[in-house]
């Protein structure tokens, strides 16, 4: 580890320390218009919306796989929380595995 450099054991611990510890912008409040995804929706159209929403934010990637779990509820949370500690390197991997596990 570099000196100055700390990692937080905060978040989810499937994300990576890199997206653990993206900072998301000052007084950042996240997608106003996209419902919590509680397993009733497409998970594709779903994310579109989220990705659409976070975009219009002006965030990375990073934030998008910080802030996922906060949008999430029921089997969806408990899903994300059963993933192996550091195994979603990415949003691209992140999303991916979503879509695939909740799709019909």
């Amino acid at each position: 580890m570099e000196p100055g450099v700390t990692f937080r054991n905060l978040g989810v611990p499937c994300l990576v320390p890199d997206l653990r510890n993206e900072r998301l912008p000052k007084d950042f409040k996240g997608p106003r218009k996209v419902p919590n995804y509680i397993g009733d929706l497409s998970p594709e159209a779903w994310i579109e919306s989220y990705e659409m929403a976070m975009e219009l934010l002006d965030v990375s990637e990073a934030a998008c796989a910080k802030y996922f779990p906060l949008m999430l509820e029921g089997i969806a949370r408990t899903w994300l929380k059963g993933l192996p500690a550091n195994s979603i390197e990415s949003w691209a991997e992140l999303k991916a595995r979503f879509v695939q596990n909740f799709k019909d």
